[in-house]
């Protein structure tokens, strides 16, 4: 073995030492439910902190960025609905199989 080998060598079982010292990370919790004041509605709630994209033009500038809002469930932000997909006939299945088969030739 070359003398190359020997310094790597050192270096890697080193570096894994220092990996295996390591404390491993510890997460946050998820983002509970206090007592507070809605930003939106004004009054003491059980509330969570959201966070916010913010879209702002003033003066021809455009900005944009993230901030976080402090609101009770009854205010916070709701998604936009998700239509339900309804199962297709028969007609429609047989003519995806013959679309799929007309695109491997």
């Amino acid at each position: 073995m070359s003398d190359r080998h020997e310094e790597f060598a050192g270096k890697n079982a080193a570096m894994s030492r220092a990996w295996g010292a390591s404390k491993p990370k510890v997460r946050k919790k998820k983002n509970e439910p206090k007592t507070g004041i809605c930003e939106k509605c004004q009054q003491e709630k059980m509330v969570r902190s959201y966070r916010v994209r913010l879209n702002d033009r003033s003066e021809g500038v455009a900005s944009y960025g993230f901030t976080s809002r402090v609101l009770c469930e009854e205010c916070r932000f709701q998604g936009k609905p998700r239509k339900k997909e309804e199962a297709l006939s028969d007609k429609a299945i047989k003519s995806m199989l013959r679309n799929a088969k007309r695109s491997l030739r």
